[in-house]
């Protein structure tokens, strides 16, 4: 079986057809499923969302998702907020509406994949236990065996630190998938991942090719309207250095 992984859009319909795009060239994989995040952010929120459900791919529900709701539900306590992260959250809550929210809503916090003789493949925005913690690359071993442990996973993927990396944990395997909108590594492009599942556990992280001159020109076909800090994001580099080699399926299991 082999399974895409994709997380963290945030609303950038653009860099998402880009995506999809990439993976049709890609073998053909047999499912689909997205890490959350999807819709806030990007200038994008309603296309993004209507991309996900016509191609009815399964989603877990992000840190991002749950802040829309709590908005669009008048029960966000949070005095923290930058005013700017509340403004486009409450941008994107009016273009979603009462259908697109209910939608983020009802989006569960983790998702199972087949059942294989190894064990199981869960899928979870950031952890098992929440939509908000960071776990990173480095995470200490005792971290990232809770990580395992708590979703009984042979295998569990994540996304929310938009870097895509492997590790093995005991004689279980804890990934995380990479961004399509805002790569934290070194690497700016968009990337997502290919899991293959059967005698082997392997995974391919994909790298979208996408030069800055052709971004721009495509926000700017699709009529999006940048801003001088979403400009210059397109084609920064992340803090992080680059945890895996794009295009080489790696075997993790057994």
């Amino acid at each position: 079986m082999r399974v895409a992984l994709l997380s963290d859009p945030h609303g950038d319909h653009v860099a998402l057809t880009r995506v999809i795009a990439d993976l049709e060239k890609a073998d053909p994989v047999d499912e689909v499923l997205l890490g959350g995040d999807l819709a806030q952010g990007g200038p994008q929120p309603v296309e993004t969302i209507a991309e996900v459900r016509s191609r009815r791919w399964r989603s877990v529900r992000g840190n991002s998702d749950e802040f829309l709701v709590r908005i669009a539900d008048g029960r966000l306590a949070e005095p923290d907020v930058p005013d700017e992260v509340m403004a486009r959250g409450s941008w994107s809550v009016e273009r979603l509406g009462a259908d697109g929210i209910e939608y983020l809503r009802a989006l569960p916090t983790s998702l199972e994949v087949g059942l294989f003789p190894f064990g199981r493949v869960v899928l979870v925005h950031a952890t098992p236990w929440s939509t908000e913690d960071v776990v990173l690359p480095d995470a200490a071993p005792d971290v990232a065996q809770r990580m395992v442990d708590a979703a009984d996973a042979r295998l569990l993927a994540y996304g929310h630190i938009h870097t895509p990396y492997q590790r093995r944990v005991g004689d279980a395997v804890l990934m995380s998938i990479g961004a399509v909108s805002t790569s934290n590594d070194a690497d700016p492009r968009p990337a997502y991942s290919i899991i293959t599942l059967g005698a082997t556990i392997s995974v391919e992280v994909r790298r979208v090719d996408w030069p800055l001159e052709e971004r721009l020109a495509d926000y700017q076909k699709a009529g999006v309207e940048l801003d001088a800090r979403q400009r210059r994001s397109l084609g920064a580099a992340g803090p992080f250095p680059v945890r895996s080699r794009p295009g080489v399926a790696v075997t993790l299991w057994p």
